[in-house]
């Protein structure tokens, strides 16, 4: 017991005479623990958390497609709220229909703005 507490009175010593190191040491351990924490988060619900379906694996997205308008990067469009209606209503291959959208956002602070989906009448 005798050598713990001078161990922690030795390392005591150190740390108040070089501070500098230790605010470097303290500042890379926590942004170590604080990006493994994040990473292991996002894995944690997008890898490891099945999705809350009865068979994930007959899941299937809808695109439309238009000629006049090539649509994406493979040509192809989201789904509008009237077709995503009609397709619920008269729906007879699935199961079931769930619709949902992304909002592009800007994170990168550059000067280019994107577009706002919500802004457009």
């Amino acid at each position: 017991m005798s050598n713990l507490l001078r161990d922690l009175k030795h390392g005591a010593r150190l740390v108040t005479k070089n501070p500098g190191f230790t605010i470097a040491a303290v500042l890379s351990l926590a942004l170590g623990i604080g990006a493994n924490t994040t990473i292991f988060t996002l894995i944690n619900a997008v890898l490891l958390h099945p999705l809350p379906v009865d068979d994930p694996a007959e899941l299937v997205s809808v695109f439309t497609t238009d000629e006049r308008n090539q649509g994406g990067p493979l040509g192809f469009l989201q789904v509008s709220p009237m077709n995503y209606r009609d397709l619920r209503d008269k729906n007879e291959s699935f199961s079931g229909l769930a619709a949902h959208t992304g909002l592009p956002l800007n994170i990168t602070g550059g000067t280019g703005s994107p577009i706002n989906p919500l802004a457009i009448k």
